[in-house]
């Protein structure tokens, strides 16, 4: 693979955006430490056969070349851009879990501590006026009183707005690479 790679003048990076894989795995694929899984082996034999069909073929003219190439080139930057849209969205969408998954963490947590929290205040109706007992509870009471403040903050953050600024962004780059595919395919006809 890395001749092939560094016969299309292609970086690690650009490799892995094709064949859907990271760039370590390139890395390691091309040491002989690891093999391809067998979605980018096909994707690294399209290539591979792309660029045999691209060398034996001979247009007849050099303006021919030059354009079959400029449009050689223009395709691959869309199909870089396609898997990179692809990239992003995946990323993107695992963002999105992990904020609907904190979420609802903190939603728990903030019951938890409104349920303590009357728990000790409880506890502490029942005690004498000035007892030490009481006294350490109502410290209490204040520790879970600040760490309800925190959860309230840590809510902002992956509440609804911020999810609804990842979904907005995530929706944005699906839309972008329907045009991108879209402008492929025409380019195909």
């Amino acid at each position: 693979m890395r001749s092939l790679r560094n016969t299309l003048l292609f970086t690690q990076q650009d490799m892995a955006l094709l064949l859907g894989v990271s760039r370590s795995t390139i890395t390691m694929y091309e040491n002989s430490r690891r093999g391809l899984p067998p979605g980018a082996s096909s994707m690294e034999t399209l290539i591979a056969e792309s660029y045999a069909a691209a060398i034996t073929a001979q247009p007849a003219k050099h303006n021919e070349a030059q354009e079959s190439h400029s449009l050689v080139m223009f395709k691959d930057k869309l199909l870089k851009e396609i898997a990179q849209y692809e990239h992003e969205i995946e990323v993107g969408q695992e963002k999105l879990i992990l904020l609907q998954d904190e979420h609802l963490k903190l939603q728990v947590k903030q019951v938890t501590l409104t349920g303590l929290k009357s728990r000790l205040e409880a506890g502490a109706s029942k005690i004498k006026q000035d007892s030490k007992e009481k006294q350490l509870l109502l410290k209490r009471i204040k520790y879970v009183e600040y760490f309800q403040g925190e959860v309230i903050l840590m809510l902002k953050k992956c509440g609804i707005p911020a999810r609804l600024k990842l979904q907005h962004h995530l929706d944005s780059l699906k839309a972008q690479k329907r045009t991108t595919e879209s402008t492929l395919k025409q380019m195909d006809r």
